[in-house]
């Protein structure tokens, strides 16, 4: 009986074409880049904080979120013969990281993330058995990646309760070889929001990304986000996430939890914060980051 109310309930947040929030608008597949939609003909702003939305942001108008300073750190501990234990740490800080929207047209929309700078560095330390320590550290920086997202929504943009978008990334290897692996990289990757009752919202996020592991040799990633969202009080909306990557190559997958809060500061402005944590030895122990997004 329970399994079947929740089926019923899924089902009918899924099929009914229409949000309480949002009545179904007029026809809008005329507005371009260089034909604005106009303000009043807005789609709810929906950002990429809770995982990457399938809405895209209305033609002719731009959306810039500036996430101010992230940072990553993660620990490792193995035996290394003759010496126990050896440890290693990496901090990675991340300044002003930048990402840029335009709309191009009503249900396509280009991106643009670029990295300013980023800091690594990587600290080991060897405790020998005589009771002896070594260490070392060892720091690199400068201007990130560039990646670019070409997006476009299939179904859901202005009305129902359900969207769908399909995207292509790439990546470009702007940042010097001791920061980033000197390598294009990209794939397809595809979005999934529903809007559930009780106005929470469901994210489902895929990506394949295609690249070379260091033998020269062709091997792929596959993402895949898990988000769900509910508004907190007045203008705070709170998420969680589970976000896991698995390879081809053979790597150990890679998991994380990430919860965060969004604040609409003004109907076009919105911070944001979290962290997330690491569930696998192959990932970040914890990465905390803040920011500011805004829409024009």
């Amino acid at each position: 009986m329970k399994r079947t109310l929740f089926l019923s309930l899924v089902a009918a947040s899924i099929l009914n074409p229409a949000r309480g929030d949002e009545p179904v608008s007029a026809d809008k597949s005329h507005y371009t880049l260089f034909n604005p939609t106009p303000s009043d003909s807005l789609r709810v702003w929906r950002t990429d904080h809770a995982g990457v939305t399938p809405y895209t942001i209305d033609a002719g108008h731009f959306e810039v979120d500036v996430t101010a300073v992230s940072y990553a750190y993660v620990e490792r501990e193995v035996i290394l013969f003759p010496f126990t234990p050896f440890k290693r740490s990496t901090d990675v800080w991340r300044y002003g990281v930048t990402s840029i929207k335009m709309g191009l047209l009503n249900r396509l929309d280009a991106e643009v993330t670029i990295v300013p700078y980023e800091t690594i560095t990587e600290t080991g330390l060897i405790v020998f058995s005589g009771g002896g320590i070594a260490s070392d550290r060892i720091t690199h920086s400068g201007f990130g990646d560039i990646t670019s997202r070409l997006k476009l929504n299939v179904w859901g943009n202005d009305d129902g309760k359900t969207a769908l978008s399909i995207s292509g990334i790439v990546k470009y290897p702007t940042a010097n070889h001791e920061i980033g692996n000197g390598q294009f990289e990209g794939g397809p990757a595809i979005e999934f929001a529903a809007q559930l009752p009780d106005r929470f919202e469901l994210r489902i996020d895929s990506a394949a990304n295609v690249f070379q592991d260091n033998n020269d040799s062709r091997q792929a990633s596959f993402e895949n986000l898990l988000s769900l969202s509910h508004p907190i009080f007045g203008n705070l909306e709170g998420y969680c996430m589970f976000d896991t990557v698995a390879y081809t190559s053979g790597r150990d997958w890679v998991g994380q939890v990430k919860i965060g809060l969004n604040y609409r500061l003004a109907k076009n402005i919105e911070l944001y914060t979290g962290s997330a944590f690491g569930v696998t030895e192959s990932a970040f122990d914890y990465q905390p980051f803040w920011g500011i997004a805004a829409r024009f």
